[in-house]
């Protein structure tokens, strides 16, 4: 495969998503947390939180 498709789900809806993915023959792999507030960081698996470095990206309004 030479994508990967990044996207949000609800999460009530996460199991149903892997579920078509593996029907399909392909992987789906939680990455993230949406949650409200500003800001983007990185948690490790221990648990402790590190921002992450450069700037993100804004879709020109």
């Amino acid at each position: 495969m030479d994508f990967e498709l990044v996207f949000t789900v609800g999460a009530h809806d996460v199991s149903a998503v892997r579920a078509l993915f593996a029907d399909n023959g392909s992987e789906f792999f939680e990455i993230g947390l949406a949650t409200k507030g500003p800001g983007v960081v990185f948690r490790g698996p221990d648990g402790a939180e590190k921002p992450l470095p450069g700037a993100s990206w804004r879709h020109a309004s």
